[in-house]
């Protein structure tokens, strides 16, 4: 799929109007995760990995993939750095979510404090020209952290009136211009990105149906929670998409059995390539992009 952008020019819409409308539906989240690694002075030029004994990173490395993995499923990049916006809808899903998983690191941390004197015994991997840098222990698990943050952008957070002294009135519209671009090219990325996932869902399941594979509960389960999500994610109102899963959901309903009955599996294989193609689709995305910014 192409991910040009040609969208209509907007009537009028200020800024200020934009972002409360985008702020209805859903909120930024920052996921920020530290994780502390002893320093080290060395007259050779090596990494840390080559003489330090490093194995408790391990665990904090996959809890945190498994965080930032739930958050970017979930959410669309937002042009502000390192934030995420997640629709309304699926934003307490995702809180809960990293809320557990921050018990969870909270309880690594703990752990490593507990046996910190242990590990600086066996931290060096027996080169004795490198000196570490260990913290006191009262101080280490201040170096842990797992932090989420929900917020929202206003104008006034943006444009602070003691940075306007000097701006003039063409340079600040230009600077808003810059920023209703900015948006327009999210919300049509947010689009492209629900879309690509249909398809590569779509793609998995025609395959299976394809190679005669049998149709399991677990696949059913997984057009689900993908619609499910797509639903819970779809703030810009994406109506195409919604009419052919709609049509699919349908057809699960009837609980037929795709095992034995091969006109359902045809009927499946049909709608799952409709969607497909549906979702393929990028003509319409900038009327879709035009009418939620308008």
């Amino acid at each position: 799929m192409t991910d040009t952008l040609e969208v209509p020019e907007l009537k009028q819409a200020s800024l200020q109007a934009l972002y409360a409308k985008l702020f209805q539906a859903g909120s930024l989240v920052n996921l920020q995760i530290s994780i502390w690694v002893p320093n080290i002075k060395t007259e050779k030029t090596t990494e840390k990995k080559d003489v330090l004994n490093l194995d408790y990173l391990s665990n904090f490395k996959n809890l945190e993939s498994k965080a930032r993995r739930i958050l970017h499923t979930s959410s669309f990049d937002f042009p502000v750095s390192n934030t995420r916006f997640v629709p309304k809808e699926e934003l307490p899903i995702v809180l809960k979510e990293l809320d557990e998983l921050n018990v969870e690191f909270d309880k690594l941390t703990k752990a490593f404090i507990e046996n910190y004197e242990a590990y600086q015994k066996t931290a060096v991997k027996g080169d004795t020209n490198v000196v570490t840098d260990f913290p006191p222990v009262n101080t280490v698990s201040e170096k842990f952290s797992f932090v989420v943050t929900t917020f929202e952008i206003t104008t006034a957070s943006l444009n602070k009136k003691e940075d306007q002294i000097n701006t003039t009135a063409a340079l600040l519209t230009a600077q808003e211009a810059v920023k209703v671009g900015q948006l327009k090219k999210f919300a049509h990325a947010a689009i492209l990105a629900q879309r690509a996932n249909l398809v590569k869902v779509c793609d998995l399941l025609i395959t299976k149906i394809n190679e005669n594979k049998i149709f399991s509960k677990a696949n059913i389960k997984t057009i689900h929670d993908t619609l499910d999500q797509f639903s819970r994610l779809n703030f810009l109102n994406d109506k195409a998409i919604l009419v052919s899963a709609e049509n699919l959901l349908n057809l699960i309903e009837l609980n037929p059995n795709f095992k034995s009955n091969n006109d359902a599996v045809d009927a499946l294989n049909a709608m799952l390539e409709t969607l497909k193609q549906r979702a393929q689709e990028t003509k319409d995305i900038p009327t879709i992009v035009l009418n939620y910014l308008s």
